[in-house]
């Protein structure tokens, strides 16, 4: 099983050889990294905060069929939330 270190370090090799993180997203993506891994790999390659990191994969094209379920479990996590559980 791949770690969110091992996203990490092959989203660096792929960054020098690409220049392009959507294409890195994609990459990783078809590589069988997940969706956090690739958010932690974004915070660690390009030293954004993990509130960025979590908007440029959730609006990649690399996770765009997964955003309208993220969506609706971000919402479901916000209606709990408001209604005191």
């Amino acid at each position: 099983m791949s770690t969110t270190s091992d996203a990490s370090r092959r989203a660096g090799d792929l960054l020098t050889d690409l220049h392009l993180w959507d294409t890195v997203l994609e990459q990783l993506r078809e590589e069988g990294f997940s969706q956090a891994q690739s958010i932690k790999a974004t915070v660690e390659r390009l030293g954004v905060p993990l509130a960025d990191a979590k908007r440029i994969v959730h609006l990649s094209a690399a996770w765009g069929d997964r955003r309208s379920a993220n969506d609706e479990f971000h919402q479901s996590l916000d209606d709990v939330a408001s209604s005191g559980g």
